[in-house]
């Protein structure tokens, strides 16, 4: 039990270095990172439509569940190539259907916060102002998809560094923890 309780404590261990690795990576160097996730996601989809297009010119008759590969394979080879090709295009576009959502979310929010004036709601006008915080949000998002990416990107490298540190104290205070028990139970075993 104590071995696997050990090994436990350092996969932990290495798990937060890892995360917190990571994170410093995302952090410092958003762009590269991005391009380097696109390169990766498009080569993803480029192998398994290139299996799916496989498997559909090498069924035989009556295998009807695999019908479809045909129509998946060639648009995940699409995708998967123009990810690889135009990396940049794919990083500026996720932000600014970010953006759009962001802007048709906080236009929908600020017609709740009239709903909650004429329904005579005291705070109405800080739903107000969350809505349109919203709204130049999703604006910024969508005209300057290219800063955005990356600011999203640092955000996610210092979750994660945040996150790795926590879990490294977490640990730290548990093994705190376990020697003030066993030091409790060997001074009451001593009794």
């Amino acid at each position: 039990m104590r071995r696997f309780v050990e090994t436990m404590r350092r996969s932990w261990v290495f798990s937060s270095i890892i995360t917190v690795a990571l994170g410093v990576v995302l952090l410092l160097y958003p762009d590269t990172t991005s391009t380097v996730l696109c390169y990766g996601v498009g080569a993803v989809l480029l192998f398994h439509g290139m299996l799916d297009l496989v498997r559909y010119f090498t069924r035989q008759e009556g295998e009807f569940f695999l019908r479809y590969e045909l129509a998946a394979g060639i648009i995940l080879c699409a995708v998967g190539t123009f990810m690889l090709i135009q990396p940049e295009i794919v990083t500026m576009v996720i932000p600014m259907i970010l953006g759009i959502y962001i802007v048709i979310d906080g236009g929908v929010n600020v017609r709740r916060s009239f709903e909650m004036k004429e329904l005579e709601f005291s705070r109405w006008w800080a739903a107000m102002v969350v809505a349109a915080l919203m709204i130049l949000l999703g604006l910024v998002m969508f005209l300057n998809p290219f800063a955005a990416a990356q600011v999203t990107v640092m955000f996610i490298g210092v979750v994660l560094i945040y996150q790795g540190v926590s879990d490294f104290i977490i640990l730290m205070l548990i093994g705190v923890w376990k020697r003030r028990l066993e030091n409790r139970l060997e001074e009451q075993g001593g009794r």
